[in-house]
């Protein structure tokens, strides 16, 4: 805190020493030596804009103003800024200067200051950047003599503060920062009336939100004294919220950090000051809310901070008789208790000793009752816990009694009775005898619908056992919209994941006559992407507003199996049968071990991965095999496939295939095809092609006349994914009774690159081919092949360009 305090006094600084020196130095070698020296004296880059000096138009006062200031990290936060002032302007009584008796600063104004200060995991800190002294120890310099400063007012305006200790896992947010101040000071102390306010305050430690976009306001009234070392106030005001509080104490600045001995205690007693702490997502409207009940918030802050010690701190909040009524409804709650402390002794950054007691918790919510109790210690080495909770909730009445934007229809019973009692360490030894843990929570005859509920969720049964070692689902029966889902299982080192971020394990097997997924899609915009990333199935470039589904993320910190025996699944116009198999859900990973399923006439089973580990790269690694499946419907189901194959489009039979595809995807959950690799092989036993322009435009080279459709059999071929194209082996088949050999690439932008050979029955020919066969027959003897056409002519045709209107290229094989 004092070096943050030392960095304020050095921009400060900048603005005071330049006002003085400008009457006796050109301006422009005025800003190079101050930002000189100044950088000389830091481990920072600072610099700052254009100066503006008033002297005379504003006599008596002396008007001195800066901008742009900025101070820029170095070395290990390089491109990290610490501090910004977008205008800084000093204004001084040039008269009280030369009287000598009293210094009148008139005001001091700081606007769009930006500060951010970041303490890495090591300790280490990005706002610690004033080089050691030259000076020898021992030696003491003390220019100070007496002096008495008038300091009429100042203020620091729209302004934006940045706390980020990652060392302590703490982080604070001022936005809409705006401090004014007036006061005197002397080489004995300050006296200063202040008032700061802030639009918006974000307050999080170890990933939980103390405040969220809450309104600050803070009057104060500092006795600074012992330059700068002692800071006392009483009886300062502090409004967060509608919450308001009183604080008093003191602050010492020693050398090695910050002393505090504050208190602070809330002043109004009304159960709606306390609420309006609670996010606004959370409790949205206020407005009309009828509360009644006391409440009681002290506690205080003690002890010595500094990188490696954080001070202590108690909190004691009471809630006696509460009620709440929400606005148009007619059932309220009420019997509002709640008695908690929270405790933390101070020194080191081991909060270990850290306690939270909430003794008491009860309420009625429609004459839903619910009591509980919760009690934390040792929550750093090994965490204990003692909780009991009880509830009857009768949901349909609490609709009556509690705002839920959205939902339009709720009812059913909720029923939980839950004790536990141990230390974490009983559970990861599985002295399960020493850990107390017993209850069940059971949901019978729930129904909920709404606007933002994709379809109406309906739960016949569900019924959670507790355990020690496990939480046990023996069973659950729902529907939704149109869907069902049968489930049962086991969830193990459930109190580990709670506590101590642990890894959640589990088995659970869910059976389900019918999935429409259709009814889950929630269209959303992709932003665009660059490069490959932008591109969709078809290989064109993604424009804003393209409507996709989004990344499914593979949750984190769980290890789960699941065994799915899934009668039918419909996913946009595809419909799946009989789907078995196990995915195991791992580090952000879920792979398939012989998920089978019937589809498009067919069976297909598969195993591999899907790999989340990067949401900005999710990543598919597949093997699949493919039987009977058929060939047009799949191209109609698969934008990848009409990618990929697009004679498949034209193509009536079905297939066998087997192989492996590794591919990133899009922000769609579409391949990046520049990342696709794999392969494998394709069998088919009689296909009928229609109209697909290669070779249909082979036929007209030669003059035949009923290639429009061909019927093809006994097709096997090999291929491989390399290098944003399909590369595939040299294949034998017979196009109208004619020997073939067909191979090679086509790339993902559908453009073509392959070779055709024909070993061609003369007596096949039209009868007006024979110009053709005189210029290619020329062609070759003049190349020294002295060939003529005999019972069989041997052809190749090379075809290039886009698959829509390829290039054919015949030529005559020696």
């Amino acid at each position: 805190m004092k070096k943050l305090l030392k960095i304020l006094a050095i921009l400060l600084l900048i603005v005071v020493v330049t006002a003085i020196a400008v009457p006796f130095l050109f301006e422009d070698r005025l800003v190079q030596i101050v930002k000189d020296n100044v950088n000389a004296s830091l481990e920072a880059e600072v610099d700052f804009g254009d100066i503006d000096l008033n002297l005379w138009s504003d006599f008596p006062d002396f008007t001195f103003r800066i901008e742009e200031i900025t101070v820029d990290g170095i070395d290990r936060f390089d491109s990290l800024r610490l501090a910004s002032i977008g205008e800084a302007s000093f204004t001084l009584d040039v008269m009280s200067v030369i009287r000598g008796d009293k210094l009148r600063i008139e005001g001091i104004h700081v606007d769009q200051a930006y500060l951010n200060a970041v303490v890495m995991e090591d300790g280490t800190a990005n706002y610690d950047i004033i080089k050691e002294s030259e000076t020898e120890a021992g030696d003491t310099v003390d220019v100070r003599d007496e002096y008495v400063i008038l300091l009429e007012e100042y203020d620091i305006t729209n302004s934006e503060i940045i706390y980020d200790n990652r060392s302590l896992g703490a982080f604070i947010h001022l936005q809409g920062l705006d401090h004014f101040g007036d006061g005197s000071l002397t080489d004995q102390r300050y006296d200063l009336n202040t008032l700061t306010t802030a639009k918006t305050v974000d307050v999080r430690y170890d990933d939980i939100h103390y405040l969220k976009k809450a309104d600050a306001e803070i009057k104060a009234v500092f006795d600074i004294q012992d330059d700068f070392r002692e800071i006392n106030f009483k009886e300062n005001e502090i409004r967060v919220n509608a919450l308001l509080l009183t604080a008093d104490g003191k602050v010492l600045l020693p050398e090695d950090g910050v002393d505090m001995d504050i208190r602070y205690h809330s002043t109004a007693n009304d159960l709606k000051t306390l609420l309006s702490l609670v996010p606004s997502e959370y409790m949205p409207d206020l407005e009309g809310l009828e509360t009644q009940g006391t409440i009681d918030i002290q506690g205080d802050v003690i002890g010595h901070y500094d990188d490696f010690s954080f001070p202590g701190f108690s909190l004691a909040a009471q809630v006696k008789d509460g009620r709440i009524q929400y606005p148009d409804l007619p059932e309220d709650i009420d019997e509002i208790v709640l008695a908690m402390e929270l405790d933390f002794p101070g020194g080191g950054t081991n909060f270990n000793t850290t306690t939270l007691d909430l003794s008491s918790v009860h309420m009625n919510i429609a004459e839903s009752p619910i009591t509980g109790s919760l009690f934390l210690k040792d929550m750093v080495t090994d965490p204990f816990i003692r909780t009991d909770v009880k509830a009857q909730l009768d949901l349909g009445r609490v609709k009556e009694a509690v705002t839920m934007d959205g939902v339009q229809e709720l009812k059913g019973v909720i029923t939980a009775d839950l004790d536990l009692e141990g230390a974490m360490s009983a559970i990861e030894a599985q002295r399960y005898a020493d850990f107390k843990a017993a209850g069940q929570l059971i949901v019978q005859d729930l129904r909920i619908a709404g606007d933002s509920i994709p379809v109406p969720v309906s739960i016949s049964t569900a019924h959670l056992n507790f355990t020690p070692a496990y939480l046990e689902m023996p069973n659950l029966m729902a529907t939704l919209g149109e869907s069902d889902i049968k489930a049962n299982g086991r969830i193990s080192n459930y109190l580990g994941y709670a506590l101590q971020n642990e890894e959640l394990k589990g088995n659970i097997q869910v059976e389900s006559r019918l999935l429409d997924l259709n009814e889950f899609l929630v269209e959303t915009v992709a932003p665009v992407q660059e490069d490959s990333a932008a591109s969709n199935d078809s290989g064109q470039e993604l424009s804003e507003g393209s409507e996709e589904e989004g990344i499914i993320p593979v949750p984190a910190g769980v290890d789960l199996t699941l065994d799915a025996r899934l009668d039918e699944v419909r996913y946009e116009n595809l419909t799946l049968n009989d789907i078995r198999g196990r995915i195991q859900v791992k580090d952000e990973v879920a792979r398939m071990e012989n998920v089978s399923m019937k589809t498009l006439g067919g069976m297909a089973t598969m195993d591999g991965t899907y790999n989340t580990q990067s949401l900005e790269a999710p990543a598919f690694d597949l093997v699949f095999k493919l039987n009977g499946l058929n060939i047009s419907n799949t191209a109609s189901a698969f934008n990848t496939v009409k990618t990929l194959a697009p004679i498949a489009e034209k193509t009536e039979g079905s297939f066998t295939s087997e192989f492996r595809m590794s591919t990133l995807l899009d922000g769609g959950m579409n391949p990046i095809f520049s990342s696709l690799s794999g392969g494998g092989d394709l069998s088919t036993d009689e296909v009928i092609v229609e109209n697909f322009k290669a070779l249909m435009k082979i036929a007209d080279a030669l003059q035949l006349d009923n290639w429009k459709s061909q019927r093809v059999k006994n097709i096997d071929l090999d291929f491989q994914f390399v290098d944003g194209k399909v590369v595939v082996e040299p294949f034998q088949v017979k196009l109208d009774g004619i020997e073939s050999t067909i191979g090679g690439a086509m790339g993902f932008d559908q453009q073509l690159d392959y070779d055709v050979t024909m070993k061609i029955p003369v007596e096949k020919l039209g009868g007006s081919v024979d110009q053709l066969l005189n210029g290619l027959v020329g062609q070759a003897n003049a190349l020294g092949l002295d060939f003529s056409v005999g019972q069989y002519l041997d052809m190749a045709f090379d075809v290039t360009g886009p698959m829509t209107d390829p290039k054919i290229s015949p030529r005559i094989l020696g």
